[in-house]
């Protein structure tokens, strides 16, 4: 997973660099935003995620929240919050749900991407 700032002046988005982690592009939209306001200048700045490897590996246990990529890649395409997201996630590991999981169905059980 790699993380992009999006930053955006009046009706123009302009992509930045691309982090490693999560932390380091909000470590960088946090000074892009302060220069800003120092400056005066009237930008926001958000980030992208972008999943640069294979969905899942089926031999390989989920380790953390984190592994189930496939409910990160539904959540996008549905245009759910973040926080959804990972309140997903969560819920997947706290479930030992398949690593290939998509989404929970009301009946409880998980759509998977086979």
């Amino acid at each position: 997973m790699t993380y992009t700032i999006i930053m955006e002046y009046g009706s123009r988005k302009t992509r930045g660099a691309t982090y490693e982690t999560e932390r380091e592009v909000c470590e960088a939209i946090q000074t892009v935003t302060e220069l800003a306001n120092r400056n005066k200048f009237p930008i926001s700045c958000t980030y992208e995620e972008t999943y640069d490897g294979t969905l899942y590996d089926d031999n390989t246990p989920a380790t953390s929240p984190n592994d189930y990529k496939g409910i990160l890649l539904w959540g996008r395409q549905m245009d759910s919050n973040k926080y959804y997201v990972k309140q997903q996630q969560q819920k997947a590991f706290d479930e030992h749900a398949p690593i290939d999981a998509l989404y929970c169905n009301p009946d409880g059980r998980w759509t998977r991407v086979s």
